[in-house]
């Protein structure tokens, strides 16, 4: 059974591992609440999926890799619910509430749910569609 607080709790562990400027984790989950892929966002890798999807959103020059699009770049089976979270240096949880570019990227994975950190270090679970 999925455990939404324990997700974000892993997500978060994740995040504070990030060498990363932006200190942000991913991690997905299948239907039946398993981990089946996860990732950092990275300042200094990109992928050409991160490419196409920022130029067709508007946003060609978000090219560096995300956290939610590695994670799904990585994934081998269908994506349930999508955790991401960002912590600040002092790790405290903040904003990770997916970009335009991985808000595209997550409608075409046909991912179920996104859970992120909120701006007060809150849980926000948003259903994606309706599913």
């Amino acid at each position: 059974m999925f455990d939404l607080s324990e997700a974000i709790r892993q997500t978060i562990e994740l995040a504070q591992k990030n060498p990363s400027k932006f200190q942000m984790a991913c991690i997905l989950f299948n239907s039946k609440g398993d981990p089946i892929s996860w990732a950092h966002n990275s300042t200094i890798k990109t992928h050409p999926w991160q490419g196409k999807l920022a130029k067709k959103v508007g946003f060609p020059e978000r090219v560096f890799l995300h956290a939610e699009i590695a994670a799904l770049i990585k994934a081998r089976e269908d994506v349930h619910t999508l955790v991401v979270a960002r912590v600040l240096k002092d790790g405290t949880p903040a904003m990770a509430k997916p970009c335009p570019v991985c808000q595209e990227a997550i409608r075409l994975s046909g991912v179920h749910a996104v859970a992120y950190t909120g701006k007060n270090g809150e849980i926000i679970m948003e259903v994606v569609d309706g599913r």
